[in-house]
């Protein structure tokens, strides 16, 4: 039940057709195998769907970088005796809430370290399981533009995360500081872009990379946020194909948005979604309600529709903008990873 349970948060589907299945089980293995070998083994580097290499030195989920199950669990048992103590921890604000739960910023009294805290209810399907997935996830992903999660434990029914405290707020909560000021978003979005590409080269797809989940320290310092949508496409070396329409409306490809969702790759989803972030920095607004060709918007970004540039928020960006736009939001899933990677290395 746990291993089928992270498959499907995982986001990993049974291909419909012996060429796919070939890609996800090698010579012969099954799915739940390949999903176990993910956690324990060692994977290779091979030219992936998106037409990118795997780094030698950014190596994915399913390589050496990835600590086993039991070791992440045991390394989390050591680092949870830090918040053990309820007496020395209170209660400062709420910093969210929603249909996920809330996040709470609590207070060493002694130290006076602030951490966020994130509490999320668990589905009646998930109550049994001993984890949910995103933890055992997030708690591996370590990079300067990634929200670190120390540790977590399992207290009635619902996941309690420790995690680093952004004091600087959110990209959508500083929007009027930001607005417009296009030195300042390039800054926000070339960190973004750094933690995605880590994400990428480790095999992992956000899939709801918005403004909300872009975090900033009073430093400047942007770090994505909340990986309860996030999805492995990498296994053994080879991309998967993720299924199911996951994220914010205004900020999902066309091939997840549409009405009938079929399976797609998981890099170029999250490209758009820093396209359409990148639009919302500028200028306060989003191009569009959704990808779709029934919004007028949106069908005449389609058409080239030169009206466009005229219309709010395109007539606010700079040549810069629109050139990086034009790449992150080309319709074209493939095309749209090729040409930026290209344009990204040059």
């Amino acid at each position: 039940m746990f291993i089928h349970g992270c498959l499907r948060f995982f986001g990993l589907q049974r291909p419909s057709s012996e060429n796919n299945g070939e890609r996800l089980c090698k010579d012969g293995k099954s799915l739940r195998k390949t999903f176990w070998e993910l956690l324990t083994r060692c994977g290779t580097s091979k030219k992936n769907l998106s037409g990118r290499k795997q780094q030698e030195r950014r190596q994915p989920l399913s390589s050496v970088t990835l600590i086993a199950t039991r070791e992440i669990v045991e390394t989390n048992k050591e680092e949870l005796k830090a918040f053990e103590n309820k007496d020395v921890w209170t209660i400062v604000r709420v910093l969210g809430a929603g249909a996920f739960g809330e996040v709470i910023l609590i207070k060493n009294v002694e130290s006076n370290k602030m951490v966020a805290k994130k509490i999320v209810p668990l589905r009646q399907s998930q109550t049994s399981y001993e984890y949910t997935g995103e933890e055992l996830l997030h708690v591996q992903l370590k990079h300067p533009n990634i929200v670190n999660l120390f540790c977590w434990e399992m207290l009635e029914s619902k996941l309690h995360m420790f995690m680093e405290y952004c004091d600087g707020g959110s990209i959508k909560e500083n929007i009027n500081k930001i607005e417009r000021k296009n030195d300042l978003c390039y800054s926000y979005f070339h960190q973004m872009i750094e933690g995605v590409e880590y994400l990428h080269a480790r095999g992992v797809a956000h899939r709801d990379l918005k403004p909300d989940n872009l975090l900033l320290t009073k430093d400047g310092v942007l770090k994505i946020a909340d990986f309860g949508l996030a999805a492995i496409f990498m296994v053994d070396g080879k991309e998967l194909e993720l299924e199911g329409r996951f994220g914010t409306r205004a900020y999902m490809a066309p091939e997840v948005v549409r009405d009938r969702v079929s399976s797609y790759l998981g890099p170029p989803i999250d490209l758009w979604s820093c396209g359409v972030t990148l639009i919302y920095m500028i200028t306060g607004d989003l191009p569009w309600d959704e990808a779709t060709p029934e919004n007028r918007y949106y069908k005449m970004w389609l058409e080239k529709n030169r009206k466009l540039k005229k219309l709010r928020p395109w007539c606010l960006l700079d040549k810069t903008s629109r050139s990086i736009v034009k790449l992150l939001l080309e319709p074209d899933p493939v095309l749209r990873v090729t040409s930026w990677w290209k344009h990204h290395q040059n």
